[in-house]
């Protein structure tokens, strides 16, 4: 579902929205995608053009490209359509702009890789390639499966180690 320019847009999309101080709407692919900022928060509103709604795994994606470490998907009807949901930040833990101490490197028989560590809280972040195929695991924290451009992003800015946990809604 996702494209490369996607974050971007949505990015862009929240910018404008605060700046006018109104909602700012686009078509993307089969999905309509309303971006607004209300009282500082981020809102994104989702729902199909025509057909199936989108599904959760796309949802939480959507909400990941729009910047939020833990998008929280709830209903949202509206007369365009029943089948709109709205996305928001579920996190409400601390961020860490991290300072990535010593990269190591590692190389076993079926992958390779590299780790290393953030010197304020302490969180991993790892990735690791099979030999064979094109498959890249990216992780943060030990235990988060990224896509490659939101580990990017975390690599950055991110949940503080053990801050982001597993919720009802994943």
């Amino acid at each position: 579902m996702t494209t490369p320019g996607l974050p971007t847009q949505l990015g862009r999309m929240f910018t404008l929205s605060e700046a006018q101080s109104c909602a700012v709407h686009v078509l993307h692919g089969r999905l309509h995608l309303k971006a607004a900022v209300r009282a500082g928060k981020q809102m994104l509103l989702v729902w199909p053009d025509q057909g199936r709604a989108p599904g959760s795994r796309e949802l939480e994606e959507l909400g990941e490209d729009a910047g939020f470490f833990d998008p929280l998907v709830r209903p949202w009807p509206i007369p365009a359509s029943k089948q709109a949901v709205v996305i928001t930040e579920g996190f409400r833990g601390q961020t860490c702009h991290h300072e990535w101490g010593m990269l190591t490197h590692f190389d076993a028989r079926s992958s390779y890789g590299a780790s290393c560590t953030c010197q304020r809280c302490r969180v991993s972040l790892t990735w690791e390639a099979r030999r064979r195929g094109q498959q890249t695991t990216w992780l943060y924290d030990g235990c988060w499966v990224l896509r490659g451009h939101i580990w990017q992003r975390w690599a950055e800015l991110g949940p503080a180690s053990g801050e982001l946990g597993p919720q009802a809604h994943h």
